[in-house]
């Protein structure tokens, strides 16, 4: 399962397995819209932490 940018929806390059994988404040970086965001995975859901600002 791919994780999704909170930003714009579009799959990331980052990969999870929903079962086993727990993320707290992991930065994802999105190559679609060029934005990182600040997110939480627990297995099941994923939340945003906070939005960084990219130039």
């Amino acid at each position: 399962m791919k994780i999704r940018c909170p930003r714009c929806g579009k799959p990331t390059k980052v990969w999870v397995t929903p079962d086993s994988t727990v993320l707290q404040r992991f930065p994802l970086w999105c190559e679609k819209c060029k934005h990182e965001s600040i997110v939480d995975f627990d297995g099941a859901s994923q939340r945003l932490s906070r939005q960084e600002l990219t130039s």
